[in-house]
């Protein structure tokens, strides 16, 4: 049986995250029949799959997250959450809580079962053919306004033909290995206009609105489960403060009469990226590149469609969804000079540095523009004679914003932040210089220097495999049984299979990746019943449930586990293990 991760907010906690304003309009449990809602100590019960939105408004440089539990016949319930949840979105939770105005006030969540296959945690690896998604365009309006403010020949062009639309841009990005088409047409499917009974009103319910636009277009015909991303357009409607939103990551995404730049930025939230920060410091009163006081505005890195430009994404966007390929991205473990090439179009050799900072989970990432298509520069731009530098903080789990470095700080614009030749940005805390000293119209010269010893040795493991020790590991994103997950660990390539813990130290990294996510590890007692082995042959347990390990091994059991349930055993929240049929469906962590 599936053992659940609880979490319980206190009861004083949760009444000051319930004095929070969220949207109105949100399903209310006695309006979903779907809901199956139990009533426990805690209140109503409800299960369903929790989605995340990240809510952009420009305007006033900042984002949130909306949580909303989506119910079994397809609808979102608002969650009122005095915290982020600490459960991975798109997972399947029980939730247990009241009913209030307008949303649903959560007292616990715990897990439902394995969490779903989409995930922001591990860098994607790289794309090396054509990876095509579907995505389906609905167009709706509003029983207070049926303008319709595009056509679907505008839409099309918008999001598939245009030469600036969302799928050119993509496949510019990309080095054409990702893509935009319809299911239908391949050329693009967009359905509607749908007139939804729900008024624009004063409330942006806008999940509401997308599941009543999607009925309209089921009930005329069409399948959603065919397409891996939804684009929901509304006419222009004051009560949302924003052009568009999306879930990261996630299938859906609603644009408020917006184009085809913001239609791209939703998206790559639904492919797993945050929004590109520019990053301003004060020190003695005088800006700076780095010291002092530092603040994050939210979109101001005007070099990338996830901050306020209709640009490239950053070298970092790019390497995390696959873009790049590993000879592209160099790690910096010894001072040097390397050449890189503009990040625009396909290259051979280096694209991008990256140097990880000792003793903290940042990065900095070096790379070079030049004039190309979306990134349609000057000549005279400032950013076409240096380098961009962007500081990053990577989370063992999860995804942050990007910060883009301003090496010319005494200007108030974003638009000059490159280094130029000549200059050098030094981070006196990490001991590392990064110098420009020469540039062509194919390739940047940088230097890097330390002033202290240098940093670790790059890893040996490739981009989305995370190390330990000399070992490199990788998490399969789809659930399935033990000998499916073991066949796709052993396709990865020599000395692959699924991971083996020795010691306490590679439980708790193991633990530190997988997260509240149940995986498989490697053990079973298929061959001697309650005798448990590695891959390799070694035996860590034996007797069942009153057995132990044998000397020198490393067990790290539920207290009640083995109970003989199956021949296999998984990894669950905070890095215990428990037995399960080798026939029931977990991702792997796969070792090598």
């Amino acid at each position: 049986m599936h053992q659940a991760r609880f979490v319980r907010w206190s009861p004083l906690v949760l009444a000051a995250a319930c004095s929070v304003a969220c949207l109105s309009g949100c399903s209310s449990v006695a309006d979903a029949p779907d809901a199956q809602a139990d009533k426990d100590a805690e209140g109503e019960s409800l299960q369903g799959t929790l989605r995340r939105v990240v809510i952009s408004d420009p305007e006033r440089g900042s984002s949130r997250f909306d949580y909303f539990l989506e119910l079994e016949g397809g609808r979102w319930l608002q969650l009122a959450l005095p915290a982020q949840p600490n459960f991975e979105p798109n997972s399947r939770v029980i939730v247990r809580g009241e009913q209030s105005e307008g949303a649903f006030d959560a007292a616990s969540m715990e897990l439902a079962g394995p969490a779903a296959e989409e995930g922001v945690g591990t860098q994607q690896a790289p794309l090396l053919a054509p990876s095509p998604k579907r995505v389906a365009v609905v167009l709706f309006n509003f029983a207070n306004d049926t303008t319709q403010p595009i056509d679907a020949a505008r839409a099309k062009e918008l999001v598939f033909t245009g030469a600036s639309s969302s799928n050119a841009y993509y496949k510019e990005v990309s080095y054409g290995v990702r893509s935009l088409v319809g299911a239908a047409d391949a050329a693009g499917d967009v359905f509607g206009w749908y007139t939804i009974d729900a008024s624009s009103g004063a409330d942006c319910a806008y999940s509401d609105w997308g599941t009543a636009a999607r009925a309209k277009a089921q009930a005329a015909g069409v399948n959603f489960g065919n397409y891996d991303y939804v684009v929901h357009y509304f006419p222009k409607t004051s009560s949302c403060q924003f052009s568009g939103v999306g879930q990261l990551p996630g299938k859906y995404n609603w644009i408020n009469a917006s184009g085809s730049q913001t239609i791209a930025h939703e998206l790559g939230h639904n492919f797993g990226v945050h929004h590109a920060s520019s990053y301003r410091c004060i020190e003695g009163g005088a800006a700076v590149p780095l010291g002092g006081t530092c603040t994050a505005n939210e979109y101001g890195d005007p070099f990338d469609v996830m901050g306020s430009g209709y640009r490239h994404l950053s070298g970092y966007h790019k390497e995390k969804l696959g873009f790049l390929e590993a000879a592209n991205v160099q790690t910096v473990s010894a001072a040097g000079n390397f050449e890189l090439a503009p990040l625009e179009q396909k290259a051979a050799g280096v694209q991008v540095l990256r140097f990880p900072i000792a003793g903290t989970s940042d990065v900095y990432y070096v790379e070079y523009r030049q004039p190309f298509g979306f990134d349609s520069f000057r000549a005279t731009d400032p950013v076409v004679s240096g380098v961009l530098i962007r500081r990053i903080t990577v989370p063992a789990r999860g995804v942050l914003q990007t910060k883009l470095i301003d090496n010319a700080p005494t200007s108030t614009s974003f638009t000059d932040a490159a280094l130029a030749v000549g200059k050098t940005f030094t981070d006196a805390a990490a001991k590392v210089s990064f110098t420009l000293t020469a540039r062509t119209a194919t390739s940047a010269a940088v230097q890097v220097s330390f002033d202290g010893p240098p940093p670790p040795p790059p890893s040996a493991c490739a981009a989305g495999e995370s190390e330990l020790n000399g070992h490199c590991y990788f998490l399969t994103t789809t659930a399935q049984s033990f000998t499916a997950a073991k066949a796709a660990c052993v396709a990865r390539g020599s000395g692959w299979s699924v991971a083996s813990v020795e010691s306490a130290a590679e439980n708790g990294f193991l633990s530190s990746i997988t997260g509240t996510t149940e995986y498989w590890l490697g053990g079973t007692d298929s061959a001697v019943e309650g005798t448990f082995v590695w891959p390799s042959g070694a035996a860590f347990w034996s007797g069942g449930l009153s057995g132990s390990a044998p000397a020198g091994a490393y067990a790290s059991w539920v207290s009640g586990e083995p109970n003989n349930t199956g021949d296999c055993m998984r990894i669950t929240a905070g890095g215990p293990w428990r037995d399960a049929s080798c026939t029931s469906s977990y991702r792997a962590v796969c070792e090598k």
